[in-house]
């Protein structure tokens, strides 16, 4: 199967996809800049050029993909570009599921997700300090953390804070 990648930054979007295509995963990513989309290239990433925000853009990139990944790296309202992913992700494969991750989850983000029948897991990343926007979860667990989300059995439903434990052991890994 493969995974759809929307919204990443550069340093989390190498160690992911190289992660994932360690194991033999497909991914694809939606990447409207150019310089970005050659990146994605060369890491063997396959990418849809154009708007991250297209639903129909979405919906062909991701035939037949398992999990949309969304991350914080994006220029529409966070609500919007959720509205675009659940429309054309819902329309293209059956059974999948999005994955979103950031420190500040907007709202309309949860309640569209909350509302939709798509299976999904929120990953909600604590930051290091009041005046930085450093994550305190590092890249490569992070990776992993967004990895173990997407193999998670069944038709999860889950809003995770990685602050907690209790949120590494859902996703069957140590806390970092």
């Amino acid at each position: 199967m493969a995974v759809l990648l929307i919204g990443m930054d550069e340093e989390l979007g190498i160690a992911l996809i190289r992660r994932l295509r360690a194991q033999d995963d497909e991914v694809r990513v939606i990447e409207e800049r150019s310089p970005a989309a050659a990146r994605w290239k060369s890491l063997g990433a396959h990418v849809a050029s154009g708007p991250e925000w297209d639903a129909d853009l979405i919906e062909r990139a991701a035939q037949n993909v398992r999990t949309i990944v969304v991350g914080p790296a994006h220029r529409r309202t966070p609500s919007t570009l959720m509205e675009a992913v659940i429309a054309g992700g819902g329309h293209a494969t059956p059974g999948m599921r999005v994955v979103v991750f950031g420190s500040n989850i907007d709202e309309g983000v949860l309640a569209a997700l909350r509302a939709s029948v798509l299976d999904y897991v929120i990953l909600l990343t604590p930051l290091k300090g009041l005046l930085t926007r450093r994550s305190k979860v590092s890249t490569d667990a992070l990776a992993q953390a967004i990895d173990a989300a997407d193999d998670l059995a069944g038709s999860p439903r889950l809003e995770l804070d990685l602050s907690d434990a209790s949120a590494w052991e859902l996703l069957k890994l140590d806390p970092e």
